[in-house]
């Protein structure tokens, strides 16, 4: 381990494994140029052959890069984009914020930012609300897209392939509610992205319904959701158009901040 670091005789293996992998990179990224093994076991006073064995795993999974001429390493630029995929998160939430705040006083409901992928939206952050009994979800959370209103918007505005690829798996069913049948799935999409909202009342939790809308950037990308989360009885199965207009509202607040234009703006 690294000078002045002390080792905990009673940590697993496996996690002082993680604590020396994150030690090398932190090493590395301050590195002004690549440098050999024995450079970098020397400098962290750490076996050579330990070392070397965590530059092969990081290079295998294409964190580092060898120079053939050299044989020294160095972070690759992987490191650079998964960097540039946090900054945005983060900017997602401080210029999402507000118009959350705003959203929160208006409908009074929890109110959830979530980011997606092909596999499922991750919720990135969330306003409680006013309610006694709180209803809502942790940041960090990840749900499946079939069978919440946020995972509806991601198939709705996403990349075409998304639908595609999911009508084609066996959907999980959470409760009598849920969707598995794809034809049904493929047919809500369709009025989803036509009507620009979702919603999915008690489909993945009995009581629960979320209403939610698309935030898209300068490209016209979906870059994130924006939802309202509330019980069935505060949030029906049929939203009022109350509530349809202020969550698509705020997520096209959201959008117009981050550079999206509408076409009829």
């Amino acid at each position: 381990m690294p000078a002045g670091r002390p080792r905990n005789k009673e940590t697993p293996e496996e996690i002082k494994s993680v604590v020396l992998t994150f030690t090398i990179i932190e090493f590395l990224a301050k590195c002004d140029s690549p440098l050999g093994v024995t450079e970098i076991a020397n400098a962290l006073n750490l076996e050579r052959p330990r070392v070397y064995r965590h530059l092969r795993t990081l290079s295998g999974i294409g964190y580092i890069d060898q120079d053939p001429s050299t044989d020294k390493y160095s972070l690759s630029m992987k490191f650079l984009w998964l960097g540039k995929d946090i900054e945005r998160k983060m900017d997602l939430i401080s210029v999402a914020r507000p118009a959350m705040q705003e959203l929160k006083a208006s409908v009074g409901t929890a109110i959830t930012l979530s980011t997606v992928n092909e596999q499922n939206i991750c919720v990135l952050d969330i306003v409680r609300g006013d309610s006694q009994i709180d209803i809502s979800t942790r940041p960090g959370s990840t749900f499946p897209l079939h069978a919440t209103a946020q995972g509806k918007i991601a198939l709705a505005f996403g990349p075409k392939d998304w639908l595609k690829i999911i009508s084609k798996k066996s959907l999980k069913k959470f409760t009598s509610k849920t969707i598995i049948d794809s034809k049904t799935l493929e047919k809500e999409i369709k009025l989803i992205k036509s009507q620009g909202w979702a919603v999915a009342p008690e489909e993945i939790t009995l009581g629960i319904n979320a209403l939610a809308a698309p935030i898209l950037d300068h490209q016209s990308q979906l870059i994130g959701i924006v939802s309202i989360l509330s019980s069935i009885h505060e949030l029906a199965t049929k939203p009022t158009i109350e509530q349809i207009n202020a969550v698509k509202n705020a997520a096209l607040k959201i959008s117009n901040r981050l550079g999206y234009k509408s076409e009829t703006s």
